[in-house]
């Protein structure tokens, strides 16, 4: 069969095509800079009310959360306000920025790496009781009162219900299963 495709070729009986395949274009977006007047979507992360507003006095702006992952449209220039002066709100952090770009110009990316977001309570607590005791350690107490609710409700729930991993917790959290478990 090969042999008659290349006569037929030779004679130019049968004209070869090669089918190139389109060249999918890669358009990288451009990251997105944020004015002073823009918006950013801010997450509450911590248990219980978080008023934030700027040290700065020329900027009136203030807002309050309403517990774990309350939702707020908080001005650009007032996370930079907060970014200049190393607040904890940022360093800790007590607050998620839901936008990639803006935690990027505001150069928090170390500062997101073990925030408490659902995603990162969903793999912290479906991971093994080592790695949630290394977790555990690794945050600071007031993460660790966040901690220590969301582990409660999962509890009450009935989420957790691995005797070792409800032990830990109970342990490391310091959760009294009479009062707090219903």
């Amino acid at each position: 069969m090969i042999d008659i495709l290349d006569k037929a070729k030779e004679k130019e009986l049968i004209e070869e095509k090669v089918v190139e395949e389109p060249k999918q274009e890669v358009v990288e977006e451009e990251a997105k800079e944020f004015g002073k007047d823009d918006y950013v979507k801010v997450y509450s992360l911590r248990y219980g009310n978080l008023t934030l507003r700027s040290a700065d006095t020329h900027i009136p702006d203030t807002y309050v959360f309403n517990g774990y992952m309350d939702v707020q449209d908080v001005r650009f220039e007032v996370l930079q306000s907060l970014q200049r002066r190393s607040d904890k709100c940022l360093t800790l952090p007590w607050i998620y920025i839901s936008d990639e770009d803006a935690i990027k110009q505001l150069r928090l990316d170390r500062a997101y790496k073990n925030i408490l977001t659902p995603d990162k309570i969903k793999e912290v607590f479906n991971s093994n009781d080592k790695k949630l005791l290394e977790f555990i350690n690794m945050v600071d107490d007031n993460t660790k009162k966040t901690l220590r609710e969301i582990a409660i409700g999962k509890i009450n729930s009935e989420e957790i219900t691995n005797f070792g991993t409800i032990r830990l917790l109970q342990d490391e959290l310091k959760i009294n299963m009479k009062e707090d478990i219903r």
